[in-house]
């Protein structure tokens, strides 16, 4: 056996005998660099020239390797920083959180199926965006690790330090969220997960010559990504380990072996009877979403092949790949590079590229839709409007959120028409409509009376996106009302295991023990006397039916008589419309309402119309003025004046009039949003 000075000794000798391009260790035991060595060309021109000592290759190899480290910071700082100014941590939050809870019992029903504890994972990451900054923070880390393994797993392979290609996973982590709804944490997690595992494979195993050995090894990473983060992350890992040992060793046959892996996934789920092949990859995303993800894992082989011939015509200073390590040494003499100015441009295109993607795959009205719950959810009905005014179209959530918001700003009677509705209040929704809407739809019933209603939404809501926090405090305010303190407290116990729930409950439910009639707050006092304290036998109610109940119980309802004058309105039931006006007298309006003015003077402007009994109140000589510009413009359409329609729209857009007469609800733009469905 030969000991280690005797071979630092030998190393020492080889160097002194004219071996010095190979650089040795002393008796010391440090390395020596070629330039160190006494009969090297360096060191004759470091001492002709008086200098000190040259720096090794691997010394300016260790000072330049912070830089991918500092890359990686400046791509977290970046991604942290758009996260949390443009898209919105809190926004993702509230719109699209998946469920999570601490527990046992809740990890059991993710260890059942391989992928499960991705799942869990990625759940417990999307709770940190109920802190804005620390949901932006986790995401800009998570985008440079992605980074950082994508220029490692690049530079091993190809032995060319890769600038601008790594810089697409942290593009593609920002794509997916400026969807809101997209799995971003997931996904960016597993394609972690792969590059991680590749990288592995690529710095262990791939240097062992014997083939059975490397891929034994590799068939164990793969087994142990399939259990623990599902099918598409072992599909990359195949991939890229494949082509790992395709472009490293140049063994094919090492390549197929890996890429085997990709058919033997169905069998391995055949073990588990309740997994299902299409759930984890729909996770990742449907439409381009996925389309995206898989033309960018695949096109990683197409970069590998160019950046391999890359290498192979031109220099690469300070970088040598894996398949050289393994082979002899050779000195290679510098050449200059033919295409310089390729690099600096792809750089370019590609920084180009990047920022176009993420900038054009923003949609403002998706975010002005989720702020618009947001708001409403908080109570912040003047945001709700000012979000409302950049949609051009509203769905069925949005319109409910729109005009509880005109009912608390006061404008229900007077700007009804500003904005896009259609020709009945949604009360009565249909599942086809939107599965979100259950819940605006329970809150929005429980502010009107409609307890029982307001109970049935919320269980609906719970059964079709889960145990989510609003869901779950509502349904135990729903239970305070109803006097029952132990179910309030099920639903508040549930609340307290999700994170950063659990310090907030409604202060109610927590002295109901004490006092089975406490209420938990003002709101839900001042609900009580408004409850419907009567049935009706029926399996669809009307809204005029919901909302003539509610007047029935209490004729000072005063959210019940605004929408129901709203459906009459937007319904055009003027013969309506025009007997429940006597109700103004119940709530000392000073005024009368902007539309219901426009109303009232379309019923007398017909030879049928309703007669209208004011009790004493007059109408405004500014709408009456208005209404006469605007049956002139309509006297000037009908004798075929070029242009009418548009101004109609444009300046009349806002009243009743218009709606009345084209059955059209121009939005902010004066545009016609709303198409009639008679």
């Amino acid at each position: 056996m030969i000991s280690l000075r005797s071979t630092k000794q030998r190393r020492s000798d080889k160097a002194k005998a004219g071996d010095w391009h190979k650089g040795w260790i002393d008796r010391s035991g440090e390395w020596r660099s070629p330039a160190a060595c006494p009969g090297s060309p360096a060191a004759s021109f470091r001492r002709a020239r008086g200098g000190g000592e040259v720096t090794s290759p691997q010394t300016q190899a260790a000072r330049l390797r912070f830089l991918p480290v500092l890359e990686g910071l400046l791509v977290a700082g970046a991604v942290s920083l758009y996260d949390l100014l443009r898209v919105g941590p809190s926004l993702r939050y509230h719109h699209a959180v998946p469920v999570f809870q601490f527990g046992q019992d809740f990890l059991h029903g993710f260890l059942s199926r391989p992928g499960g504890l991705l799942e869990h994972a990625a759940a417990f990451l999307a709770q940190l965006d109920y802190h804005a900054w620390l949901g932006a923070t986790v995401l800009g880390i998570l985008a440079g690790a992605l980074f950082l393994a994508a220029g490692l797993y690049l530079n091993q392979v190809t032995g060319v330090r890769v600038r601008a290609v790594p810089y697409a996973l942290p593009v593609l982590l920002l794509v997916l969220a400026n969807r809101y709804d997209a799995p971003v944490f997931e996904i960016g997690l597993g394609l972690f997960l792969a590059l991680g595992l590749a990288c592995v494979h690529l710095l262990i195993a791939v240097p062992w010559r014997r083939t059975w050995l490397r891929l034994g090894t590799f068939w164990l990473l793969e087994a142990g990504l399939f259990l623990v983060a599902g099918a598409a992350p072992s599909l990359l890992l195949a991939l890229w380990g494949g082509c790992a040992e395709l472009f490293c060793r140049k063994r094919l046959p090492a390549a197929l072996g890996c890429w085997l892996t990709m058919l033997l996934l169905p069998c391995w789920e055949a073990s588990f009877p309740e997994f299902m092949w299409k759930s984890p990859l729909a996770r990742w995303g449907n439409g381009w979403t996925f389309y995206a993800l898989a033309a960018l894992c695949l096109a990683l082989p197409a970069v590998l092949v160019s950046l391999t011939r890359w290498r192979e015509m031109s220099e690469v200073p300070g970088g040598v790949s894996p398949s050289r390590r393994t082979r002899p040494h050779k000195e290679v003499l510098p050449a200059k590079s033919k295409a310089v100015w390729l690099r600096p441009v792809s750089c370019a295109v590609f920084a180009i590229t990047g920022v176009a993607l993420v900038v054009f795959t923003f949609d403002p009205n998706q975010k002005a839709l989720v702020q618009l719950d947001y708001f409403a959810r908080r109570g912040n009905w003047e945001q709700v409007l000012a979000a409302a005014a950049r949609l051009p179209q509203c769905p069925a959530p949005a319109r409910l959120n729109i005009t509880r918001a005109l009912f608390h700003t006061g404008r229900l009677g007077n700007n009804l028409f500003t904005l896009p509705l259609t020709e009945s209040l949604d009360l009565n929704p249909e599942m086809k409509e939107s599965w979100g809407m259950y819940l605006p739809l329970s809150e929005a019933m429980l502010e009107l009376g409609q307890l029982n209603l307001a109970e049935h939404f919320g269980h609906e809501a719970l059964e079709l996106e889960g145990r989510r926090p609003a869901i779950l405090r509502q349904l135990a305010r729903i239970q305070v009302l109803k006097h029952r303190p132990q179910a309030a407290q099920m639903f508040l116990n549930v609340l307290r295991r999700i994170p950063f729930q659990g310090g907030s409950p409604p202060p109610g439910p927590l002295r109901m023990e004490t006092d089975p009639g406490l209420t938990p707050d003002e709101n839900a006092e001042r609900l009580v006397p408004f409850l419907v304290t009567t049935d009706y036998p029926a399996s669809r109610v009307t809204p005029e039916v919901l909302l003539q109940q509610l007047l029935h119980t209490n004729r000072r309802n005063q959210m019940a008589f605004e929408y129901l004058m709203a459906h009459y309105l937007l319904s055009r039931q003027l013969e309506k419309f025009s007997r429940e006006l006597t109700r103004l007298d119940d709530f000392g309006y000073p005024a009368i309402p902007r539309h219901y003015e426009e109303a009232i003077l379309v019923c007398r402007s017909l030879d049928s119309g309703p007669p209208v009994d004011l009790r004493g109140r007059r109408i405004s000589v500014e709408t009456t003025q208005r209404f006469e510009r605007f049956r002139q413009l309509l006297e000037a359409q009908e004798r075929g004046t070029a242009g009418i329609k548009a101004k109609l729209a444009r300046d009349y857009g806002d009243t009743f009039w218009y709606h009345y007469l084209s059955g059209e609800s121009p939005g902010p733009s004066g545009q016609s949003s709303a198409k009639s469905q008679r």
